[in-house]
């Protein structure tokens, strides 16, 4: 049923768009994106070792079962970790990912239906997409508000935008000049921008509430380490022991999610808003 919508969707609700002669999707310009450069080829080494992905990607997954939905447009997939995740827990996903190495690492991972190019390559439909993923994307878009008015454009009326975000500019360090953030944010910055717009935010909270001391202290003493190590490092993945506590941890956020409860602080907002039905 899912994949029957998404290939409508991809045939007549999306212009912008062509298939090869293998059936792989891609968008017909290409504009450029703010990510490092080799940055999915690094995230993808440690991606499935890291305590960090482990717990968002399940805290994603729990606001996502709570709304039940459908399928999601995954806006920026990266390596497709996300989308793959959803789909083993029959949620469908449709990929937008502008990154080759990215479409590359989520083609290995059997998802399913993806689109190698740019958000803003492509012109939905109004009113066409019910749901919609940002995960860890709206940091690296220059005119984010431009970006969140689109998407409330082609969202229809009642659907749902997910969406992580790194939090507190105060914690801003080098990394996030490295792999090309234009900003942090706040549980009520995001607010300010997602209701003006039609957005109703059902749901607030923040991840990793025991993240920025260890942001503060270390990253701008790790920044002048080669990427790899940093990653390495900082996700701890050689250090399996220590990537256990931190996911045992961390899982009373998986449990203030369940109860609809907000965290108070941490590295990571996560919002979920609905489009207002008129």
């Amino acid at each position: 049923m899912n994949n029957r919508v998404i290939e409508e969707i991809l045939e007549t609700k999306i212009k912008g768009i062509k298939k090869d002669d293998e059936g792989n999707w891609s968008t017909i310009t290409q504009s450029n994106f703010s990510y490092r450069e080799q940055g999915h080829v690094y995230i993808g080494e440690i991606e499935a070792k890291s305590f960090w992905y482990y717990h968002r990607n399940r805290s994603i997954l729990s606001c996502l079962k709570k709304s039940e939905p459908d399928w999601i447009l995954d806006i920026g997939g990266g390596n497709g970790i996300v989308s793959e995740l959803l789909e083993q827990n029959h949620i469908q996903s449709l990929l937008v990912e502008p990154g080759i190495d990215g479409v590359s690492h989520a083609r290995r991972r059997k998802v399913k239906y993806i689109i190698h190019g740019s958000i803003h390559d492509l012109i939905f439909e109004d009113n066409s997409i019910p749901n919609v993923g940002l995960f860890d994307v709206l940091e690296h878009i220059e005119l984010d508000i431009e970006l969140l008015k689109t998407i409330y454009l082609f969202m229809k009326p009642g659907g749902r935008l997910f969406l992580t975000v790194p939090a507190y500019n105060w914690l801003w360090s080098k990394n996030d000049d490295d792999v090309g953030h234009f900003r942090r944010y706040t549980r009520k910055a995001l607010k300010r921008e997602l209701v003006p717009l039609g957005f109703d935010v059902e749901y607030s909270t923040y991840l990793f509430w025991v993240l920025p001391l260890f942001i503060l202290l270390f990253r701008k003493l790790l920044y002048r380490k080669k990427i790899r190590q940093k990653i390495e490092l900082e996700h701890l993945t050689k250090a399996r022991i220590s990537n256990h506590i931190m996911i045992m941890i961390l899982e009373i956020e998986k449990l203030f999610i369940h109860l609809n409860l907000s965290f108070p602080f941490g590295s990571t907002c996560l919002v979920v808003a609905r489009k207002r039905v008129n």
